[in-house]
């Protein structure tokens, strides 16, 4: 069991190697490589996603009492944290399921999220 997890590490550790130096992987490393760069990629985007829904949700009191007589701005925030909420909790919904988040959808579709999030 010890000599699989060390024999995976290697690999996966040499793949890194020669993708960072621009060397083309062999065809069972890329594979491998790329499996592993989307799991992780899903991963850390999990968590991010996670950290950022829990604080926005944990920030929303404040505004209450730093907008407290400007109704527009107040209607700004309002607005603007709602649909973050929405966008995030979708995130993580769609994380959440397996068949998502093993697809190779899953990194493209995050990215457009992140980015119409970004122009909102």
């Amino acid at each position: 069991m010890h000599n699989t997890a060390s024999s995976a590490l290697s690999r996966r550790l040499q793949a890194l190697r020669l993708w960072v130096q621009g060397e083309p992987l062999p065809p069972d490393l890329e594979e491998g490589f790329g499996a592993y760069a989307r799991q992780t990629t899903v991963r850390v985007t999990r968590s991010l996603t996670l950290f950022l829904l829990v604080g926005n949700l944990v920030a929303w009191p404040s505004d209450l009492v730093m907008f407290q007589g400007d109704e527009g701005t107040m209607r700004a925030f309002v607005v603007f944290r709602g649909a973050l909420t929405v966008c995030l909790a979708t995130i993580l919904l769609a994380l959440a399921s397996r068949r998502f988040s093993e697809g190779r959808w899953a990194v493209p579709t995050i990215a457009t999220i992140i980015t119409v999030m970004g122009g909102v």
